[in-house]
């Protein structure tokens, strides 16, 4: 926020519709509002559903940060229920301008799945460790424990397209928008699809 522009000033603007300035209301409220106690402390009071309010407000309006933001905080469940679906369309608007973070973050859901349990990732990246391979009735118990029908059989390729088709993972698409996001400038994916090909 220009810090020659009070709060009180941008919340004029936000609620006359300024796309930037309710970005900004919701940055203000994710990060907390600083309040001086009058003995020399500084008490910080965030309020997550308010900032939803407000990146809702400019996100509608294409403001890509604020659709990151909530992307983020959806997938996260601050504020508002976790929902990595809904995460995933506010990630997905964003990356389409060109927003790197949101690049990253939709090759992330792209990566590891959509409302994912954790036996994605005890299948996809735990079956091995240390000389452990799971036997099927490991993974009969692991699909039994969070809900899910187990495959026809227990060869690692058919539980992973099970897994893969119930929540979305889409290993290529995942490359593609890590690429995207390196082009755009991100660090993050850069390391992300350097995971990708390493392991």
């Amino acid at each position: 926020m220009n810090k020659n522009v009070t709060i009180e000033e941008t919340l004029i603007l936000a609620e006359q519709g300024d796309m930037q300035a309710q970005f900004n209301m919701g940055l203000t409220h994710y990060n907390g509002i600083e309040k001086g106690d009058g003995k020399g402390y500084t008490l910080i009071t965030r309020g997550y559903e308010k900032a939803v309010d407000w990146f809702t407000k400019a996100a509608e309006q294409g403001h890509a940060d604020a659709q990151n933001n909530l992307g983020l905080m959806y997938r996260a469940g601050l504020g508002v229920s976790h929902n990595d679906y809904v995460a995933f369309e506010w990630f997905t608007k964003a990356a389409e301008q060109g927003h790197a973070d949101a690049q990253n973050n939709l090759g992330l859901l792209y990566r590891d799945g959509k409302g994912t349990p954790q036996i994605v990732h005890i299948v996809l990246h735990d079956h091995d460790i240390e000389g452990t391979t799971l036997s099927p009735q490991d993974y009969e118990e692991l699909f039994r424990e969070f809900g899910l029908d187990t495959p026809e059989s227990f060869d690692y390729s058919d539980v992973a397209k099970v897994l893969f088709e119930l929540h979305g993972i889409d290993h290529d698409k995942a490359v593609d928008w890590f690429i995207k996001a390196v082009a755009s400038g991100s660090d993050a994916a850069q390391i992300n699809l350097k995971n990708m090909f390493d392991s």
